[in-house]
């Protein structure tokens, strides 16, 4: 049955006494806040028997809300001139300037300066780290007698959160897991921001994957998504349940192509095409993990101008990935080599050093299936010495030997370069 438009006389008699439940509660305030005439004359009969007008307080109410409104526009049209002042200097001047400079405490340019850390975040950990830093020292300094204290706490732990991601990005994983141990902390002392929540687990399981717990991962990753749908932001239900894909769909791929579907379904179609396109990668790669070559690839065909449309590095390394994994499982094994081949040339380009390694094993098998066992020996041969410089875990090391070995007497199977392979992931950032 519909709800009736107007409340009944039952319905604010519960709510005065504290008995509605907290559904009621919210559609009783909100319907009184609407300003629906008939309604409040009941309300004020029921609440206070004199006869009272409120209007002018409705009307007060009205004003605050609007100045509120406008106060935001201010302070955020304030924080891009001031970040206009900053923009230009260094890390060290900016740091500097904020430091010494009380005009500086504001939350207009403590908002702006997160948007552009967060656009650093895409393409330079290092500038990232700077600008998260110096939005978590504007967040410290930020009155609480103007913005409130678990608004402060709120400020503060977002700027810790989006620190901790970047030097997570920037690779110093301790220094990252410091930041959202105490990024939490705030983030407990505040209004109990969901977006704020959901967005530390989500780098909190960045850097489990990064540190190959693929299960802890997966888990935050549940609470994620969870704190999205309590919020009913179906966009970012979907980022984390791709995000989710990812992290364990090496371990489990059925598993995986289910989340990425999931995902998928939740996004608004054309909003976020990266995002899009990731999800659909992930849903190519455990189609073939699953033994589904030929539907991965006629995902792959379909989405390959979206692939081209980006021109990153990630991407690129995404798409030659895939395509060379696809033709190995094709039995096309020239054309797997050449993508292979091209995937380490774009990573030694760019520095990605564990994906030029994972390439390595994947050439080498390629080689080893065309019988060039002698070519696959010295690959991997000639990556090792690099191995050692980076100091990886003595697992990797050993494991490795372990496959150049049984390559050299094609005694090798190709469950062992996916062992190598799942090595490399789980042990790459242990030390």
């Amino acid at each position: 049955m519909p709800r009736a438009l107007h409340l009944s006389r039952h319905e604010l008699e519960r709510f005065r006494a504290n008995r509605s439940g907290a559904e009621e509660r919210h559609r009783t305030f909100g319907h009184l806040l609407s300003g629906c005439e008939s309604c409040c004359a009941v309300a004020r009969e029921v609440f206070f028997p004199e006869d009272v007008d409120y209007t002018p307080m409705f009307e007060r109410l009205e004003l605050i809300f609007a100045r509120t409104e406008m106060g935001v526009r201010a302070e955020r049209r304030r924080g891009d001139e001031l970040w206009k002042l900053l923009e230009p200097l260094d890390a060290t001047q900016r740091l500097l300037w904020v430091k010494n400079d009380p005009r500086l405490y504001m939350w207009g340019l403590y908002a702006r300066v997160l948007t552009e850390a967060r656009e650093a975040v895409r393409h330079d950990a290092g500038e990232a780290v700077g600008l998260a830093y110096l939005g978590w020292m504007i967040a410290q300094r930020l009155d609480p007698a103007v913005y409130g204290d678990v608004h402060v706490r709120d400020f503060q732990g977002a700027a810790t959160s989006l620190l901790g991601n970047a030097k997570r990005l920037y690779g110093d994983l301790r220094g990252a897991q410091e930041d959202l141990d105490r990024a939490e902390e705030l983030l407990n002392l505040g209004t109990g921001d969901l977006l704020e929540r959901a967005y530390l687990l989500s780098v909190r399981a960045s850097l489990k994957t990064d540190l190959g717990c693929f299960e802890d991962a997966a888990a935050l990753l549940r609470r994620a998504a969870a704190c999205a749908r309590q919020m009913n932001d179906r966009q970012l239900e979907g980022k984390y349940l791709i995000a989710w894909s990812s992290s364990i769909g090496w371990l489990h791929p059925e598993r995986g192509l289910t989340l990425a579907k999931r995902g998928l379904a939740k996004l608004t179609p054309g909003l976020d095409q990266h995002l899009e396109l990731g999800g659909r990668h992930l849903q190519a790669l455990w189609l073939n993990e699953l033994g589904r070559t030929s539907e991965a690839r006629g995902l792959l065909e379909s989405w390959r101008p979206l692939y081209e449309e980006f021109s990153d590095p990630v991407t690129r390394g995404r798409l030659l990935r895939l395509d060379g994994i696809l033709s190995r499982d094709e039995e096309r094994l020239g054309e797997a080599e050449i993508c292979f081949r091209d995937l380490m040339a774009l990573y030694e380009q760019h520095n990605f050093d564990f994906d030029l390694a994972l390439t390595a094993i994947e050439l080498a098998q390629v080689l080893s299936l065309e019988g060039r066992l002698g070519e696959a020996t010295d690959l991997l041969g000639r990556l090792y010495p690099l191995l050692e410089t980076w100091r990886l875990n003595a697992d990797i090391l050993r494991s490795w030997l372990i496959l150049q070995e049984a390559v050299r007497r094609n005694a090798v199977q190709s469950q062992m370069f996916r062992e190598l392979a799942m090595t490399l992931r789980r042990q790459w950032l242990r030390r």
